[in-house]
């Protein structure tokens, strides 16, 4: 059977040669992103984040704790307040942390189990973090946190609650990434950071599929820029499904 994807840079072309998924291309140093080889698709099953499983780079194990198939809710006050005709709301508090991290928590504990990892590293200063914490103590992985001296302390608690073991490093979270880096070097840990795992992105780009599924294309897309994996990984979705024929055209995306 032919693969439904390949691990390519996106600067200079190269394929990754690396046992692990790895966002650092080894030739250039560019990023390394997953590309879709395949042009049509059936999904099957309900509407939950492994129903895209064909579209998602391949695993030998399934992980989840439930999540995916979020609702969307249609939010009539706020659209009349706004003068917009209709407003919906992607409601991903509804994963089992309450974070859209938990699409990508889910493929990367898949992955770090079919590989046979006992130990993971995860950079974060919050929701990622929790994630990885909850689907590593589903599958008894040893889940090494490094987190910068301003971490969210909610998003502190939920880590600990998962029995996750925290190492503060620096002041700022690229200060804990390069610490990550280094540990899963020296350690031979699998990295589950999400700025450094591409398999973060695939895990996010699932949310365009649902909204195409649950309401068709909207005309405008409004999502939380932070570092601006988000954005991107939506926009990823979004050129796949005109890949596959499932859309005719993209949503014009704001951050």
């Amino acid at each position: 059977m032919s693969p439904s994807h390949i691990l390519e840079c996106i600067n200079c072309g190269a394929e990754s040669n690396k046992e692990n998924p790895d966002i650092v291309c080894s030739k250039c140093g560019g990023l390394m992103e997953y590309r879709l080889l395949i042009d049509h698709v059936k999904f099957n099953g309900p509407l939950t984040f492994w129903r895209y499983r064909p579209v998602l780079p391949k695993v030998s194990q399934m992980v989840s704790l439930g999540e995916g198939g979020t609702p969307l809710q249609k939010a009539d006050r706020l659209a009349g307040s706004l003068h917009f005709k209709n407003l919906y709301l992607k409601d991903e508090t509804r994963n089992p942390t309450s974070s859209f991290k938990d699409r990508s928590a889910a493929l990367i504990m898949s992955d770090v189990k079919g590989r046979g990892y006992d130990n993971i590293v995860c950079a974060s200063n919050g929701n990622h973090g929790a994630s990885i914490a909850a689907y590593a103590a589903k599958e008894d992985v040893h889940c090494n946190l490094i987190v910068p001296s301003g971490v969210d302390m909610g998003k502190l608690a939920q880590m600990l609650m998962y029995d996750a073991k925290i190492v503060q490093t620096g002041d700022n979270i690229e200060e804990s990434i390069q610490r990550a880096r280094e540990l899963e070097k020296e350690m031979d840990w699998y990295q589950a950071t999400t700025e450094l795992n591409p398999l973060s992105i695939e895990g996010l780009k699932t949310i365009s599929y649902e909204l195409v599924e649950q309401n068709g294309v909207p005309d405008y897309l409004l999502l939380a820029m932070g570092s601006g994996a988000t954005i991107h990984s939506l926009w990823k979705g979004f050129n796949e499904l005109e890949q596959l024929g499932i859309i005719d055209h993209k949503p014009k995306m704001i951050g």
